[in-house]
């Protein structure tokens, strides 16, 4: 092999490395972006659940008291 042939190919890892170092670096940003993503989606997915209990509680409470307006109704003569 000759000096020129090692040249190159020195030249040529050297300028693979620099691009192995450029892609960790977005790789370690991409990371960053995803955990801030599955951070918020977390988030997101608890105010759901809290809004769905919520609403059984609402509708549990509004059948109640749907269920004694119509009793008083019967009593009262109603019905």
């Amino acid at each position: 092999m000759t000096e020129q042939a090692i040249l190159t190919h020195a030249q040529e890892i050297g300028a693979l490395k620099a691009e192995v170092g450029n892609m960790k670096a977005r790789l370690e940003e991409m990371d960053a972006k995803l955990d801030q993503l599955v951070a918020a989606a977390n988030m997101g997915a608890g105010a759901w659940w809290m809004s769905v209990k919520v609403g059984g509680v609402l509708v549990t409470a509004s059948a109640g008291i749907a269920w004694v307006w119509q009793h008083m109704g019967n009593l009262f003569g109603g019905r």
